[in-house]
């Protein structure tokens, strides 16, 4: 059988249960429920409560990945807040150390000119 022939074929089948009043269920490709909203996703699953279960645990899952994602990303920022702390107050010791040698070496220096003097 052709394939337009098989789809024609559906159509009349469709057809008469539309006409004898029953209703039609229709069958549903893998893709079809990857690309609807949540709630065409939800009409298409069944009537279980697992559906429901899968769905929240998904959606509970995401929103704590969400939260670990941004601690550690304010554990990053707060670490690199810190860590330009840490370099600044190293510097500003350092520098404040060279001066007090300069310091310490000029007054050695001119108490030991004002000896030789």
């Amino acid at each position: 059988m052709s394939s337009s022939h098989v789809t024609s074929a559906k159509n009349q089948a469709m057809a008469l249960l539309l006409l004898s009043g029953e209703t039609i269920t229709r069958s549903l490709s893998p893709l079809s429920l990857f690309n609807g909203s949540e709630m065409a996703v939800k009409r298409f699953l069944p009537k279980s409560h697992l559906s429901t279960v899968i769905i929240r645990d998904n959606t509970s899952v995401q929103r704590i990945q969400e939260i670990k994602v941004n601690h550690l990303e304010e554990t990053r920022i707060k670490t690199s807040h810190f860590y330009e702390h840490l370099k600044k107050k190293f510097t500003s010791d350092q520098q404040k150390k060279i001066s007090r040698w300069k310091k310490e070496l000029q007054s050695n220096h001119l108490l030991t000119f004002s000896l030789l003097s």
